[in-house]
């Protein structure tokens, strides 16, 4: 069920950007209106001591602060300016590569390893994505 639910909601974040790309002139903007949305939200959801789980941890908190700014709001606001530029289904296509990609960059980076079977699902990936493209 969650991950039918995260088709449907990036779907449908797909869909409403690049409405949104239409209606505005920048990206930045959207990804903006986005991300308080999603704050309004957990304001319903979360509870402060959840929210400020990690106290007085400065590292955790630093670390928090990196992933919140690099893969969160750049990842979101570059996706956002691609529909600007891109039909949603293919902006889509394009990141449904994001995986592989994570996966071959912490093999480099990180020095990590992939099994059989997740080499498979990569290949998978990109063949499904190659056969989308091709229009085969």
């Amino acid at each position: 069920m969650v991950g039918i639910f995260s088709g449907v909601a990036m779907a449908a974040y797909s869909l409403a950007g690049r409405w949104s790309a239409r209606q505005f002139a920048d990206s930045w903007t959207i990804t903006a209106y986005g991300f308080l949305f999603v704050a309004a939200t957990l304001h319903f959801t979360q509870t402060p001591a959840s929210l400020f789980s990690l106290g007085a941890q400065y590292d955790g908190w630093l670390i928090l602060l990196a992933l919140a700014l690099g893969p969160s709001v750049f990842g979101f606001g570059f996706y956002t300016m691609s529909l600007h530029y891109l039909p949603a289904s293919t902006s889509a296509l394009i990141a449904s590569l994001e995986p592989v990609m994570t996966a071959i960059m912490a093999i480099f980076i990180l020095g990590e390893s992939l099994n059989a079977i997740q080499w498979l699902g990569a290949a998978i990936t990109v063949a499904a994505v190659v056969l989308v493209q091709n229009g085969e």
